[in-house]
This record gives structure tokens, sequence and C-alpha cells, in this order.
């Protein structure tokens, strides 16, 4: 089944057989060629690719999206991370996206700044305090694409 609203990401649901299987990513052109998500999330921090698409089987749905579709990447850092949405899910404006515990015990609620599609979760590594990049496909006129 396919659906899209006026932006040109697709919002597609399959088969949730595989209930914990991997986020899978494919650089779309002539063909849908697999991609380590880690090298969509590097051509993503340099701008977006021509047309690419992220699959979460533990949703059972997958975004495409191409060039022209507004990306937002969100960083989240703290002392410790918790973060409430998957790849894949479905985000309004001001929902919660998850808690993040300060270096002084505060919990600060970390929200979406759009509607949109929660792309990729990308955890940076090598860092003294987790921190994680959240990339937003942001969704155009409101409406979901799903069917």
């Amino acid at each position: 089944m396919h659906a899209s609203n006026k932006a040109n990401y697709v919002v597609r649901e399959f088969d949730r057989a595989g209930m914990y299987g991997v986020t899978k990513c494919y650089k779309v052109g002539e063909g849908r060629t697999p991609i380590d998500c880690r090298v969509l999330v590097e051509m993503l921090r340099e701008g977006p690719p021509p047309s690419a698409e992220v699959c979460n089987e533990r949703v059972g749905r997958c975004i495409s999206f191409s060039k022209g579709d507004k990306l937002l990447i969100l960083e989240v850092k703290g002392r410790e991370v918790y973060l409430l949405k998957d790849e894949c899910e479905r985000v309004s404006r001001n929902e919660r996206l998850g808690y993040v515990i300060t270096g002084k015990g505060e919990v600060r609620v970390v929200s979406a700044p759009d509607d949109g599609y929660v792309l990729l979760l990308n955890e940076v590594l090598g860092e003294r305090s987790p921190r994680y990049q959240v990339f937003i496909v942001v969704e155009d006129g409101g409406g979901g694409g799903e069917v």
C-alpha cells in the first residue's frame, strides 16, 4: 500500500513479520540499493541525497524522501538520554520525543519541533555524555501520509 501527502516523501506499511528487525536504509535512484544507515546519516549531514528510503521492521513502515523535502536535525545530549520514539514513527509538533537527565539530575523533556516522521536516530559515539541526532522529515500542510 502506498500513500503520500503534499510532500515528496512516501510512507508505506509492510508486513510486520520481523518485529525485532533492524532499520534498513536504501539509496533510491535507478534502483533500490541497500546502504548502511551510518552512511546515510553522513549523507544527510551534508545535505539530503537525491532520494533515499528508510524502513523500520519494528514499526512496519518505510519512509521515502527526496532532496526537496524539509529535514530537521535535532541534537539531544545529557547525562542520560531516553528516547520514546523509534525510526519511521510519526510525530506531532510539541510531542515528546524523549527525556534528558542533566548533570544536575534535572529531567528535561525533548519535544518535536514540527509535524513529520522520525527518519533516523543516530547515536554519536565517542562523546563523554550520551548524544543523539534525531532526523525528522517535516510534513507539508499537516495530515498524515499513512494508509
